[in-house]
């Protein structure tokens, strides 16, 4: 956090005509109402979190990492770090580690601007 900034994150899909495409969950049904009291009870659970600055590539970043619990039918504890370009807003690494009952996960996001790119609309 940087005066008072948080990063937060959440993708919705502009269609070409630059309305937002509702989310959709895998069977197809809008998922803005739960989506939102899921994350709002996995913020309730954040904890260590830490601000930092990391120079990777000769670029000033942010870093914000936190830990947090997943609840519901899946649970698990996670923890999160993105660097954040402070020029720009743009996140170009996030890492995440998953713990849950039989199975641990580390993955590692580094995401690369596509300016060009144009996502097609599913039929």
């Amino acid at each position: 956090m940087r005066n008072g900034r948080w990063v937060w994150m959440m993708c919705s899909t502009p269609l070409p005509t630059g309305e937002k495409r509702e989310p959709k969950s895998a069977r197809g049904t809008p998922k803005n109402a739960d989506q939102k009291a899921i994350m709002k009870e996995q913020a309730a659970t954040a904890a260590n979190a830490v601000c930092g600055e990391e120079e990777p590539d000769r670029v000033m970043q942010e870093t914000v990492e936190a830990d947090y619990r997943m609840q519901g039918n899946f649970e698990a504890n996670i923890h999160d770090k993105l660097w954040v370009n402070l020029d720009t807003g743009y996140v170009p690494r996030l890492e995440t580690n998953m713990k849950s009952a039989g199975f641990e996960s580390f993955v590692v996001q580094e995401i690369q601007p596509a300016p060009d790119l144009v996502i097609p609309t599913p039929e």
